[in-house]
């Protein structure tokens, strides 16, 4: 018996189709094997990212330019803002300690800043105030601490009153200025540190080189990372080059030749019939590829199908870079399935016909 492309085909469909239940038993196998490869790629995509986000957000590329005393030009700190990997930049002098007027045993820290300071401390910030003398920044420790609240008024002691422009959040980069008031001034004069945050692709030539802009000759600033390496050991190219379910693709290959080998056990009769009725070997592989290709499309959609539901259902992003790792690793381990799920099949083909058919 010859059998044609087409027809192979629709006898595919038709064995598929007719083992309904034994169909539907392997699309479920499969859909979990495959689609928990494709999550775990998602989970570990999303792991990365969020650890990257937080990285950032805690000063993870921002570094600090200093040195004795107030040796920082304020101008040279502002004009690196047009420097591409940057940013912002901004300079810091400490101009001393307050009290409030209204409570003078209440002391804090005042300092003058740059607008691009304040960036860098507090990204979403919004602070547009240069060298008004009747505002100030303050910090929202120093806010709670004495009521203040936007657009209220601020006396230090012995200073008339200002108005308080901002209330800034600085815990993250910059936690021990919480209770600090600003004022916000041009870039001109000295300051005692240039903080300046960097893209993550210059942070590393920016840091080794930055110090060098502000060298006069007299002293040599040094420019040191605002997070010390220390403070986050996770490396997330590491940890994606070692991840585990990068060999996930291999063990739906795995359990595909497993199952494969059980449902050859219970097909020998079957296998017997197609070759006692003159079915050459190739083309019972065929056949059996053909069946193996509509199962595991089958479980691919469904299983990848789940797998973004899942991540929807805990809100979790699906990133490009992630979705497109997931469907890599789960389209190998569909591949590798196809293959190695008929092979017991074929090999079990070439067994002796009668001993086959009697099972029957």
């Amino acid at each position: 018996m010859n059998w044609q492309l087409s027809g192979l085909f629709r006898e595919a469909w038709s064995n598929v189709y007719a083992n309904a239940p034994r169909s539907l038993a392997l699309v479920a196998v499969f859909a979990a094997a495959i689609g928990s490869v494709a999550f775990l790629e998602l989970q570990q995509t999303n792991g990365a990212r969020s650890f990257e986000l937080q990285y950032r957000a805690a000063g993870g590329y921002v570094a600090i330019v200093s040195g004795q005393g107030p040796i920082i030009s304020m101008a040279t700190c502002a004009a690196l803002n047009g420097r591409a990997g940057v940013v912002a930049a901004g300079g810091i002098r400490v101009t001393g300690t307050k009290a409030s007027a209204t409570s003078p045993g209440t002391l804090f820290q005042s300092a003058s800043v740059t607008s691009a300071t304040l960036r860098v401390w507090d990204p979403g910030v919004s602070v547009d105030i240069v060298g008004s003398a009747n505002s100030f920044v303050a910090g929202v420790g120093l806010a709670k601490e004495l009521g203040l609240r936007r657009g209220g008024y601020l006396a230090p002691a012995g200073e008339p009153p200002a108005v308080v422009a901002a209330i800034v959040e600085l815990s993250a980069r910059n936690g021990t200025a919480q209770r600090w008031l600003f004022s916000v001034a041009p870039p001109v004069g000295k300051a005692d540190e240039c903080w300046i945050e960097f893209t993550k692709d210059s942070f590393e030539p920016g840091l080794a080189s930055v110090a060098a802009a502000f060298a006069d000759g007299s002293q040599d600033p040094i420019a040191r990372p605002y997070l010390r390496r220390d403070q986050f050991t996770r490396n997330p190219k590491t940890e994606f080059a070692e991840r585990p379910q990068r060999f996930g693709w291999l063990a739906v290959g795995c359990i595909a030749l497993a199952i494969g080998a059980l449902v050859a056990w219970f097909r020998k009769a079957e296998i017997a019939l197609y070759l006692a009725v003159g079915t050459s070997r190739v083309e019972l592989a065929m056949l059996f590829y053909l069946e193996a290709m509509l199962t595991m499309a089958a479980a691919w959609l469904v299983g990848m199908l789940w797998t973004f539901a899942l991540e929807r259902v805990f809100h979790h992003p699906l990133p490009r870079d992630g979705v497109l790792l997931a469907l890599r690793s789960a389209s190998s381990g569909t591949l590798l399935a196809i293959l190695a799920a008929p092979l017991a099949s074929y090999l079990l083909a070439r067994s002796n016909v009668a001993a086959m058919l009697k099972d029957r």
